[in-house]
C-alpha cells in the first residue's frame, strides 16, 4: 500500500496518525509524510532618493529573501521528519519518508498525489494555517474534492472508547463505486473484534433510474415484495456474507430519508470510529455525490471519514473547476 500523509505538527495531525490504527492498515506500507510551509515574500521599503541615486540594495534584498526561503524549507523538513518519526513509532514495519516543501498545503498535497499516485491520502480534520482557520474548510476539503485518489479525513477518537474494538460504518447503495469501496475494506487487515455495519439509505429525493424500495412509512420498513428482496439481497446481503466469510463481525441496516443526515445519525448513535463511502453512486444523475453526500458527511461527522475512489493507473489529480 502507498500512503500520503499531510502533517502540520498540530494535535489533529498527530491524531490522524493514531486514527490509522483503526483503519485496517497493512503491516507493510510505503508512506510519505508531507509538510508544506507557506512562504511570504519579505517586505522592503526603499526611499525615493536612494532609488533615484541608484543605491537600491537589490543584492541585499535577494540575499535576505533567499535566507528566509531556506529557513522556511528547513522548518518544513524538520516538521515532516517529526511526523515521520511518530508514524514509524506507530507502524514500525512501514517504510516512511519525510518531505518538506514550500507552498500552499492543499496545492502541494494534491500535486504530490498526482505525481506519486498513492492509494490513500490522509489529512487531519483541523490544524494550523496562516490565519488559524478551520483546516477542513481549506486544506482537507480541497484535498477531498481534488486529489484524484481515496482520501481519509481523520478525527480524534473519544477517550471513553480508547480500548474498544473499532466500529466501521459503511455506506452502500449497490453502485460500482460502492463495490470498489467494499473491495478496499476486504483487502484491509482489521484487528480482531472490529465491527462493521453496512447502511443502505433509501433516499426518495435521489433515486436512480433503477429504483430503490417501496417503503412502508407506517411500519418504518421496506415493503416485502420481489423487487425489494432483490435490492436488499444485492446491496446488503451479498456484501455482508462476503465480509463475514473473512471472519469480520458484519451486519446491515436500512434507513429511509435523506442519505447524508441518516448516515450521520447512524454514526452518532452507534458511536462509529469511521465512515466509509464511495466517491459516487446511483443517486440522481448517477452520482453519490461527492460535493453533496460524501462532502456533507465528511464536513459534519464526529468521526473519521474515508472516501474511496477507484485507483487508475497514471491517475491525475482532478482539476479545480
Amino acid at each position: 500500500m502507498k500512503l500520503l500523509l499531510g502533517y502540520d505538527g498540530s494535535r489533529f495531525a498527530d491524531a490522524a496518525i493514531k486514527d490509522l490504527q483503526l483503519a485496517g492498515m497493512p503491516s507493510r506500507c510505503d508512506a510519505t509524510v508531507l509538510t508544506a510551509e507557506a512562504f511570504n515574500e519579505p517586505a522592503f521599503v526603499v526611499d525615493r532618493a536612494s532609488a533615484a541615486a541608484g543605491r537600491t540594495p537589490f543584492g541585499e534584498i535577494e540575499a535576505v529573501r533567499q535566507s528566509e526561503f531556506e529557513s522556511a524549507t528547513l522548518g518544513a523538513q524538520k516538521m515532516a521528519e517529526a511526523g515521520a518519526k511518530l508514524l514509524r513509532e506507530t507502524f514500525p514495519s512501514w517504510l516512511v519518508r519525510p518531505k518538506g516543501v514550500i507552498g500552499d498545503p492543499a496545492e502541494q498535497l494534491i500535486r504530490e498525489a498526482s505525481q506519486s499516485g498513492p492509494d490513500l491520502v490522509v489529512v487531519g480534520s483541523q490544524g494550523r494555517s496562516v490565519i488559524g482557520r478551520i483546516f477542513f474548510g481549506s486544506v482537507s476539503k480541497s484535498v477531498l474534492d481534488h486529489a484524484g485518489t481515496s482520501v481519509r479525513i481523520c478525527r480524534e477518537r473519544p477517550v471513553d472508547r480508547k480500548d474498544e474494538p473499532a466500529r466501521i460504518l459503511v455506506a452502500v447503495d449497490g453502485s460500482p463505486d460502492a463495490n470498489v469501496m467494499l473491495g478496499v475494506i476486504m483487502s484491509r487487515d482489521w484487528e480482531e473484534g472490529t465491527e462493521i455495519r453496512l447502511i443502505a439509505v433509501d433516499d426518495p429525493l435521489k433515486r436512480s433510474e433503477y429504483g430503490y424500495l417501496i417503503w412502508n412509512v407506517d411500519e418504518d420498513k421496506p415493503e416485502d415484495n420481489p423487487r425489494a428482496r432483490e435490492w436488499i439481497h444485492r446491496v446488503l446481503t451479498v456484501p455482508i456474507q462476503s465480509l463475514q466469510m473473512l471472519g469480520l463481525n458484519t451486519f446491515g441496516v436500512i434507513r429511509w430519508g435523506d442519505a447524508g443526515n441518516k448516515i450521520l445519525q447512524e454514526a452518532e448513535e452507534w458511536k462509529a470510529d469511521s465512515i466509509f463511502m464511495g466517491a459516487r453512486g446511483l443517486g440522481r444523475f448517477r452520482r453519490f455525490l461527492l460535493g453533496s453526500v460524501s462532502s456533507f458527511v465528511a464536513a459534519r461527522a464526529a468521526c473519521s471519514v474515508e472516501v474511496i475512489r477507484a485507483k487508475v493507473d497514471g491517475s491525475k489529480a482532478e482539476k479545480s473547476p
